[in-house]
C-alpha cells in the first residue's frame, strides 16, 4: 500500500510540474514565436522590397537598352522585347507600392512621374523613327541631353522613394526586434522556473531508478531484435540494388536504340554523359561535358543568338516558363536534315531550373510531307481557277513571267518593290501561295538590304516559279491568242444592226473592234478576284457590279495596267470596305458593293473606274502620315500625290495584304506609262472612287464601243 501511495504521489507531483512548466513554456514560446514570425515577415518584406528595388532598376535599364538597341540596329525584335518588359516594370512598381505603403514627397513624385512620361514618349518616338528608317535620329534622341536629364530626374525620384521605403522597413524591423527581445526574456524566466520545478521532480524520480534499470534491460533486448531486423533490411537493399542495376542496363539499351535523341543538360548548358545513341550519329561532335550553346552555334549559326537568349530567359524566369520556352528556336537544320529541339525543364524544390531534358527529333520526312501536301493544295487551287477562267490564267502567267524576268534588271528600289508587290498580289489571287510567300519575304528585307543579292534572289524566285508552273502549263497547253472572242450580248447587238440596215462601213468598224480586248471580260475577271479576296479578308458576301458599255481597247498595251489593277481592288477591300459587323453598326447594309466600270470618253478614249461604298478616305490621317514622311500636304492635290507615292501607307503595321505603300504607286505608274491620269473622289463614311482616264491619244491603239 505504501508503494502504491508513493507512486500516486509521484504521478500527482509530476503532473503538477508538467502542467506548470507546459503552461509557462507554452505561453512564452507561443508569444515569442508570434513576435519572431512578425519579425521574420518584416525581414522578408525588407528582402522583397530590396529585390523589387533592384528589379525595377534592372527593368528600367532593360527598357532603355532595348530602345537604344532598336535604334542602333533597326531590329524590331528589340521593340518587341521593350513591349514585353513594360508590364513587368509596372507590375514590380505596383508590388513595391503594395508592400510598403509610404507617403512620398508630392513634389518629388510629380517630377518623377513627369520625367518617366517624357522617357516613355522619347522611347516610343524612337521606335516610330526606326520604323520610318530614321535610326540615327532615334539614337540621337535616346542619347540626347534631354533624355539623359529625364533619366537622372527619374533615377533621383526613385532613389528618394527607395529611401522612404527603406526607412519605413528599418523602423518596422526595430520595433519588431524590441518586441521579440522582450518576449524572449520572458521565455527565459519561464524556462528558469520550469527548470527548478523539474529538479524537484527529478529527486522524486530517483527513487524509481530500479524500475528505470529494468526498463534499460528491456530496451537492450529490443535493440538485439532491431539488429536482426537491420540485417534482413540490408539483404533487401542489396536485392533492390541489383534490380535497379538491371533496370539501368535495360534503360541504356533502350536509349541506344531509340529513334529520338535524349540527353540531360545542366543549368549551365553542359551535356550529361547519359544519352541516346542516335545523338552520336546525328551530332558526332556533341561530347559529354561540352556546351549545348556552342554545339547549337556550330550546327545552325542562324538560330544561335536567339537560342542563347531564350535559354537565359528560361533560367532568369522573368517571363512565365511556358512563354520563355516559346522564345527558344525549336527548329534546326544540319547536314541536310531538319531537327526539332524540345526542352523539358526540371525544377528544384525552390522552383528554379535545375536541369533540362533535351529531346531531339528528326522531322525531315514530316516537313517534306507537309511541303508536298502544300504543293498539292496549291496546284489543286490553280487547276480550279484554270477551269473557271483559262484565258485569264494564261494572261496571269504571261504577265508574271514578264515581271519576273525584269526583277534582276531593276536599278531603282521603288520599281523593284512595285514589281514584287504585283507578283505577290496576283500569285495570291491565283492560288500560288509559295510564290506570294517568297515575294513577301523578299519585300520584308528590301529596306534593310536594298538591291543587295538582287540577281540571286531573282534567280531563286524564277526557279521556284518554273517549278510551280511547269506542270500547270502542261495541263493547260498554250493560249489561244489567234482567236477573237465575243459574248452573246455583242453577237445579238451585231445581228440587230444588220437587220436595221447598217452600212458596210459601220459593220466594218463594228467587226474590226472585235480584234480589240473586251473590257467586259477583263472586268469580269477582276470581279472574281475581288470576291475571292473579300472572302479571305472576312468581309462577307461582296456584291460586284460591272458596267462595261461594250468597250474594247488594245489588250497588249494594257497588260501591265490590268496586272497592277489588283492593288486598287485590294486597297478598296482592305482599307475601304468594312466588315459586316462594322457596316451594321454604322447603319449600312451588311453586304458591301464594289462597282467596276469601263466608261467611254467624249472625243474618244476610255476611263476605268473602281468604286466602293465603304468608309471612305480619312484625309487627316493621310495628312499626318505625309507630314511624318516630309511629303507636301498643303493642298488636295498634294494629298492625292502622297497617297499614290512610293512607300506611303496609312497602316502602321505591315501584313500580307497592305502596309508597304507599294500597290497604289504601282498602278499609278502603269496608268501614266500609257499616257493616262489618276483621279480620286471620296466621301468619309460613304464611298471612294478611283478613276483612271485614258484619252484616245494615250496609246498607239484605239478604244471602241462594240455595240
Amino acid at each position: 500500500m505504501r508503494g502504491v501511495s508513493q507512486g500516486r504521489k509521484l504521478f500527482v507531483t509530476l503532473g503538477a510540474v508538467a502542467l506548470i512548466t507546459t503552461s509557462l513554456i507554452g505561453a512564452g514560446s507561443f508569444l515569442t514565436y508570434q513576435s519572431w514570425r512578425g519579425l521574420k515577415e518584416t525581414v522578408d518584406q525588407r528582402l522583397k522590397t530590396q529585390d523589387l528595388q533592384g528589379k525595377i532598376i534592372w527593368l528600367d535599364e532593360v527598357l532603355t537598352m532595348s530602345a537604344r538597341m532598336n535604334a542602333s540596329t533597326g531590329d524590331q525584335t528589340w521593340e518587341k522585347r521593350y513591349n514585353d518588359y513594360v508590364p513587368l516594370l509596372d507590375e514590380a512598381i505596383g508590388t513595391l507600392t503594395e508592400l510598403t505603403p509610404v507617403q512620398a514627397d508630392a513634389e518629388q513624385a510629380k517630377k518623377t512621374d513627369m520625367a518617366n512620361q517624357r522617357l516613355i514618349e522619347a522611347e516610343t518616338k524612337s521606335f516610330e523613327l526606326v520604323s520610318e528608317g530614321k535610326s540615327e535620329e532615334a539614337l540621337a534622341l535616346l542619347l540626347g541631353e534631354a533624355y539623359q536629364k529625364d533619366k537622372e530626374v527619374y533615377a533621383g525620384g526613385m532613389e528618394a522613394y527607395n529611401d522612404s521605403v527603406n526607412e519605413f522597413i528599418r523602423t518596422k524591423v526595430e520595433s519588431e526586434t524590441e518586441k521579440t527581445n522582450f518576449l524572449f526574456g520572458v521565455l527565459l524566466v519561464s524556462l528558469a522556473i520550469s527548470l527548478a520545478a523539474w529538479i524537484f521532480a527529478i529527486n522524486l524520480i530517483r527513487s524509481w531508478g530500479r524500475g528505470l534499470h529494468q526498463m534499460a534491460q528491456s530496451i537492450e533486448e529490443k535493440n538485439d531484435e532491431l539488429q536482426e531486423l537491420n540485417g534482413a533490411l540490408e539483404e533487401k537493399v542489396s536485392e533492390r540494388t541489383q534490380e535497379l542495376k538491371s533496370r539501368t542496363e535495360k534503360m541504356g539499351l533502350i536509349l541506344s536504340n531509340a529513334e529520338q535523341g535524349f540527353v540531360m543538360v545542366s543549368r549551365g548548358g553542359v551535356l550529361n554523359t547519359e544519352r541516346s545513341g542516335v545523338l552520336d550519329e546525328w551530332f558526332p561532335s556533341w561530347k559529354p561535358g561540352s556546351s549545348l550553346l556552342e554545339n547549337v552555334k556550330e550546327i545552325d549559326p542562324k538560330n544561335h543568338v536567339m537560342f542563347e537568349m531564350g535559354w537565359q530567359q528560361m533560367l532568369d524566369q522573368l517571363l512565365p516558363l511556358e512563354m520563355a520556352l516559346d522564345q527558344i528556336p525549336s527548329r534546326m537544320e544540319s547536314n541536310g536534315k531538319i531537327f526539332h529541339f524540345g526542352l523539358r525543364p526540371i525544377l528544384d524544390d525552390s522552383g528554379e531550373v535545375e536541369q533540362v531534358l533535351l529531346v531531339v527529333s528528326d522531322i525531315s520526312a514530316r516537313v517534306a510531307q507537309e511541303e508536298l501536301e502544300r504543293d498539292s493544295k496549291e496546284r489543286m487551287r490553280s487547276f480550279q481557277l484554270i477551269l473557271s477562267d483559262k484565258n485569264g490564267f494564261l494572261e496571269f502567267v504571261a504577265e508574271t513571267e514578264k515581271l519576273i524576268q525584269g526583277l534582276g534588271d531593276s536599278v531603282q528600289l521603288p520599281l523593284l518593290k512595285r514589281q514584287l508587290h504585283t507578283i505577290k498580289g496576283n500569285s495570291g489571287i491565283y492560288g500560288l501561295n509559295s510564290i506570294a510567300d517568297c515575294c513577301h519575304a523578299w519585300e520584308s528585307s528590301l529596306d534593310e538590304i536594298g538591291l543587295e543579292n538582287q540577281e540571286e534572289r531573282a534567280q531563286a524566285l524564277s526557279e521556284l516559279w518554273n517549278e510551280r508552273i511547269s506542270g500547270i502549263k502542261d495541263f493547260i497547253g498554250r493560249g489561244e491568242s489567234n482567236q477573237i472572242e465575243i459574248d452573246a450580248e455583242e453577237y445579238v447587238a451585231a445581228i440587230e444592226r444588220v437587220r436595221k440596215g447598217a452600212s458596210v462601213s459601220e459593220m466594218e468598224r463594228l467587226l474590226s473592234s472585235w480584234s480589240l480586248e473586251s473590257a467586259k471580260r477583263r472586268l469580269s475577271r477582276v470581279k472574281s478576284q475581288a470576291q475571292r479576296f473579300a472572302e479571305r479578308l472576312g468581309k462577307g458576301q461582296l456584291q460586284v457590279k460591272i458596267e462595261h458599255n461594250f468597250m474594247r481597247y488594245p489588250g497588249a498595251e494594257f497588260a501591265d495596267f490590268w496586272s497592277s489593277m489588283i492593288h486598287v481592288v485590294r486597297n478598296s477591300l482592305d482599307h475601304g470596305i468594312e466588315t459586316p459587323e462594322e457596316r451594321k453598326a454604322a447603319g449600312k447594309r451588311e453586304e458591301a458593293t464594289l462597282s467596276l466600270r469601263a466608261v467611254p470618253l467624249e472625243g474618244g478614249g476610255m476611263a476605268v473606274e473602281v468604286e466602293d461604298n465603304g468608309r471612305g478616305i480619312d484625309w487627316e490621317t493621310v495628312r499626318e502620315k505625309a507630314q511624318q514622311k516630309n511629303l507636301p500636304c498643303a493642298s488636295d492635290r498634294d494629298l492625292l500625290e502622297a497617297l499614290f507615292s512610293d512607300g506611303f501607307s496609312t497602316r502602321d503595321v505591315v501584313n500580307d495584304y497592305s502596309g508597304r505603300g507599294v500597290g497604289l504607286a504601282a498602278v499609278k505608274a502603269a496608268c501614266e506609262a500609257l499616257g493616262g491620269k489618276v483621279e480620286l473622289e471620296s466621301t468619309v463614311g460613304e464611298r471612294t472612287l478611283f478613276r483612271f482616264v485614258f484619252p484616245e491619244k494615250a496609246t498607239a491603239g484605239e478604244f471602241k464601243q462594240a455595240a
